[in-house]
């Protein structure tokens, strides 16, 4: 007669660990990640050469919209990267990267440096930082879980 008894209690905790490791580190990783989007966009998006006045849309009335005054560099300081507590669970981080648009700090204009306009070419910063820090973002994220397993395996 052959008896074989199996404990999957140490196996169990291992995973538990693992699983502990996964949820305090899942933040930290997207964080690495969204920092080189983050980079990227801060080295590619254009800065013009001198202040210049945007007006907003036309009111209802008919009337001209409000003139505001920008800055060279204003886009450039309105890029941020947020963590979006809304769309993140324990297992999953998401960061929101993109431009303020609101009135402390924002610039309402950053769509159409991004796509162009009717009498401006298109200087596409957003887009292109995606593309270009991709697949770095995600290795650097996937080996800040990847330690973290590790150590709680080791």
């Amino acid at each position: 007669m052959i008896t074989v008894k199996f404990d999957p209690s140490r196996i169990n905790t291992r995973l538990q660990g693992v699983d502990r490791a996964v949820k305090e580190t899942v933040r930290e990783a997207a964080q690495a990640g969204a920092q080189l989007y983050y980079d990227e966009m801060h080295a590619r998006v254009p800065v013009s050469t001198e202040a210049h006045i945007f007006t907003s849309r036309r009111r209802k009335d008919g009337s001209v919209g409000q003139k505001y005054l920008y800055y060279p560099g204003d886009l450039k300081r309105a890029i941020y990267q947020k963590y979006a507590d809304d769309h993140s669970t324990a297992t999953r981080a998401v960061y929101r990267l993109s431009w303020r648009k609101g009135r402390a700090g924002g610039v309402p204009y950053g769509y159409m440096v991004e796509y162009g306009t009717s009498r401006m070419a298109p200087r596409p910063f957003l887009r292109p930082s995606y593309a270009a820090a991709h697949q770095q973002a995600v290795q650097v994220a996937r080996d800040t879980l990847l330690l973290a397993v590790s150590k709680a395996l080791a």
